[in-house]
């Protein structure tokens, strides 16, 4: 015969509990702790990722950008021009490069300074980048939208180096090329400033020859001495 089953009973000590109590709740708070710092940590991190990232894109943007007179430098051109050659080819229209130089540019800092000289090539820059603006420009290519948009610019617009700059015309014959140096031309002689301009018509299978063809033809126009734009002809 069993004999019968005794309950068990288990008395709990306040004292023991309240110090497991008071275990939990510090191991509680270090969790939180911790969770905390993680959490501080990876923010840091992605401040520290995006401040990488912008020092990457501004360096990126500086390698195709003249710090001088804000305009992309002949990187930045040949990037632009690649492009462009490859639209040009695609959607067969007009693709006109103008070449041009500043005239006497280097008795301008022999005589005036190097400071009068970055404010001849500043002021030159900001004349081409104005010239460039859709209304300005013969012929208007991209949507609507951007077509409506006066102050909006196409094309390419570059310092080669020194006192050469370039401009990049898409949809643009040389001979509209012609019309638009018509009005660059008297806004340079305003500030005193002379310059011999090229124009080539971009020949998509030989973009570099055209590159040639215009600086060619700027040449020719600064041995006339007479300040126009001459066009290349084969």
């Amino acid at each position: 015969m069993s004999e019968p089953s005794a309950d068990i009973k288990v008395s709990r000590n306040p004292a023991i509990q309240q110090r497991v109590e008071e275990k939990i709740g510090a191991l509680e708070s270090i969790i939180h702790r911790i969770g905390r710092r993680e959490s501080n940590i990876l923010a840091r991190n992605d401040v520290a990722k995006d401040l990488r990232i912008e020092k990457l894109r501004v360096k990126a943007k500086n390698a195709f950008m003249d710090h001088l007179t804000e305009i992309p430098n002949r990187r930045g051109f040949n990037e632009t021009y690649k492009l462009e050659v490859e639209r040009a080819m695609r959607e067969g229209h007009p693709l006109t490069l103008v070449f041009m130089d500043i005239d006497n540019f280097k008795e301008i800092n022999d005589n005036k300074g190097h400071h009068a000289g970055d404010k001849v090539l500043t002021t030159v820059a900001k004349i081409l980048k104005h010239s460039l603006r859709r209304i300005d420009v013969p012929v208007r290519l991209g949507s609507e939208e951007d077509t409506e948009n006066e102050d909006s610019f196409i094309g390419g617009l570059a310092r080669m180096g020194g006192d050469e700059f370039i401009l990049l015309l898409p949809g643009t014959t040389p001979d509209e090329a012609q019309n638009l140096w018509g009005r660059i031309k008297p806004q340079l002689m305003e500030y005193g400033i002379k310059m011999s301009a090229g124009a080539a018509l971009v020949n998509p299978h030989e973009p570099r020859q055209s590159l040639i063809d215009a600086d060619q033809a700027m040449y020719a126009s600064k041995k006339d001495g007479n300040g126009n734009l001459n066009i290349w002809t084969n």
